[in-house]
């Protein structure tokens, strides 16, 4: 599911013929600007499949990422899968590739658990997730919440992973990095100080 949230460049564009090379690919438009959490909610009401996955699609994901998601997901009958992530520096020359303690969790138990004993588990060691790009969902367990994003609020994320996380009866941590976060001008990690940004993780807490 692909989600054109009042885009200005060519991208709705590609994604139109990407869709129409591949019917698996479904192209939603937003009528007005919804942000992060307004797309993800457009494409949560469509959403048919065992599991659900919110990928930024400016940043970039490991090609087997899923596959091995999917199969940790379905053989421990997981809610939800946590995993590593690193940051893809474009401010600095040759575009450093990191790997950030904020998104990288190294000692942490790739144990079963439920979501309640993996957050004092993340307590201990001073961690928490954030970012829905390093968390893979079983749908049923998302519509049992019948859980939606907070709209217009950067950094929506913080509020919506403390409730999954907090809901969750079976997650375990792996310890792949899957994920590459893209710093790049005006992104919001470049603008964490904002008012408005410090309010959405407030908000979580």
């Amino acid at each position: 599911i692909c989600v054109d949230d009042q885009s200005h460049d060519d991208s709705l564009h590609i994604l139109r013929e990407y869709a129409a090379k591949d019917k698996r690919i479904q192209v939603y438009i937003s009528t007005v600007k919804r942000h992060c959490g307004g797309a993800r909610n457009l494409g949560l009401m469509h959403a048919k499949g065992e599991y659900i996955y919110f990928f930024d699609g400016d940043d970039l994901l490991e090609p087997t990422a899923l596959e091995t998601l999917v199969q940790t997901a379905q053989t421990n009958n997981l809610d939800i899968v946590y995993f590593n992530s690193d940051l893809l520096n474009e401010l600095k020359p040759g575009c450093q590739r990191i790997k950030n303690a904020f998104y990288y969790f190294d000692n942490i138990s790739d144990s079963v658990c439920s979501g309640q004993t993996y957050f004092c588990t993340l307590m201990q060691h001073r961690k928490m997730y954030y970012c829905v790009w390093q968390q893979f969902y079983k749908t049923s367990f998302l519509q049992s919440l019948q859980l939606r994003y907070l709209e217009g609020l950067p950094h929506e994320d913080a509020p919506w992973t403390f409730t999954t996380m907090l809901s969750a009866k079976r997650v375990q941590h792996i310890p792949q990095t899957f994920y590459s976060y893209r710093i790049r001008q005006n992104s919001i990690m470049t603008d964490l100080m904002l008012a408005t940004s410090i309010r959405g993780i407030a908000t979580g807490l």
